[in-house]
This record gives C-alpha cells, sequence and structure tokens, in this order.
C-alpha cells in the first residue's frame, strides 16, 4: 500500500511541475509579445514625428519592420490561445 502511495505522488509532482513550466513559459510568451507591441508603438509615434518632416523612406521602413513585428505576435498570442484551449 505504501509503495502505491509513492508512486502516485512521484506522478502527480511530475505533473505539476510539467504544468508550472508550461505557466513559466506562457508567461514569458506573454512578455516577449508584450514589449513587441509596446516598441512597435514607440516606433508608430516616432514614424509619424518623421512623416511631419517629410523623411519618407525611413518612415517605409520603420513601418515594415513594425509591420513584421506585429504579424510575429499575432501568431505568438494565436499559438498561446491555442495552448489555453
Amino acid at each position: 500500500m505504501e509503495t502505491k502511495t509513492k508512486i502516485f505522488a512521484t506522478k502527480k509532482n511530475k505533473f505539476n511541475r510539467r504544468k508550472e513550466n508550461e505557466m513559466d513559459t506562457t508567461a514569458r510568451q506573454r512578455v516577449v509579445a508584450a514589449g513587441i507591441i509596446a516598441k512597435a508603438a514607440e516606433t508608430l509615434q516616432i514614424t509619424n514625428m518623421r512623416l511631419a518632416n517629410y523623411e519618407y523612406l525611413v518612415v517605409s521602413a520603420e513601418l515594415m519592420e513594425t509591420a513584421r513585428s506585429l504579424k510575429t505576435v499575432a501568431r505568438q498570442l494565436r499559438e498561446l490561445h491555442d495552448l489555453t484551449e
């Protein structure tokens, strides 16, 4: 009887550690996504100022980079959503 209890406790501990690791990964992904969104917002503000100064080529490059970053965030958020379902 005692052996069965130990085996059950071991399996339960492994399950709990796996769950904690998944939650840590999810939290890290959310932090990264939030950072990319914040950087994109900052880039858009700078881009807006450059548009006022007619720096069109720089603006175009920054907008393309921001679009790529936002696509990355969108993909990560979709993956997070899939993980939590």
